[in-house]
């Protein structure tokens, strides 16, 4: 990778070499500043909130947010 966390281009870079388009991806972390900059891209994201890192207290901009135990039942309905 040229790029690492949470620099967006890092996510355009895993973007081309999967082939795939953000709007189709998921992006899951517990960190709000690295994690979820993927929003930005158009991908959607889902934040675990167990052991969330927000060093900078910034606002949270999610499409999901949960518990590891709702991730998996969030993702058991796919």
């Amino acid at each position: 990778m040229h790029f690492c966390k949470p620099h967006i281009q890092y996510y355009e870079e895993i973007l081309e070499r999967i082939g795939k388009k953000a709007e189709n991806c998921y992006m899951v972390g517990n960190d709000v500043e690295e994690d979820l900059i993927a929003f930005k891209l158009g991908m959607k994201t889902y934040l675990i909130e167990d052991y969330m890192i927000n060093r900078n207290s910034k606002k949270i901009v999610a499409t999901q947010r949960g518990s590891y135990k709702d991730f998996y039942e969030f993702v058991s309905k796919l």
